[in-house]
């Protein structure tokens, strides 16, 4: 039918779980300071900062790589004076850092596409 997808893929679209996208798999480490562990928020490293869209694109987080919980945001990159992002996950992201991590601890992030960041522990 013109303009409607096949019943197929209405169907596939209509229930899937959001799972990441696969578009990019660049990886880089956040240490866990106070800050970052209480406030649940990331800054993304400025030689990385190009991977990511513009200022005030949504930005969503996944919290784990199987059955991951998600956190909505938006990108800011008027925080840091170099313009990298920082992503600000909020009370769900700092109670999901201090279940899994302890202060201090390195998570592993991976940014997998310009709006979806990946974040789960180091193995």
């Amino acid at each position: 039918l013109p303009g409607g997808l096949p019943d197929a893929q209405a169907g596939a679209a209509a229930d899937s779980t959001p799972a990441p996208a696969t578009d990019k798999q660049v990886p880089f480490a956040v240490k866990l300071g106070k800050t970052y562990y209480n406030s649940g928020f990331i800054n993304v490293p400025a030689n990385h900062s190009h991977e990511l869209g513009a200022q005030g694109e949504p930005m969503l987080f996944f919290l784990g790589r199987d059955t991951p919980a998600t956190v909505e945001t938006r990108i800011d990159r008027k925080a840091n004076l170099n313009g990298s992002p920082r992503l600000y996950g909020g009370r769900k992201v700092a109670l999901w850092f201090q279940k899994h991590f302890r202060e201090g601890d390195t998570l592993q992030a991976t940014i997998v596409s310009a709006n979806e960041i990946v974040l789960e522990s180091q193995h």
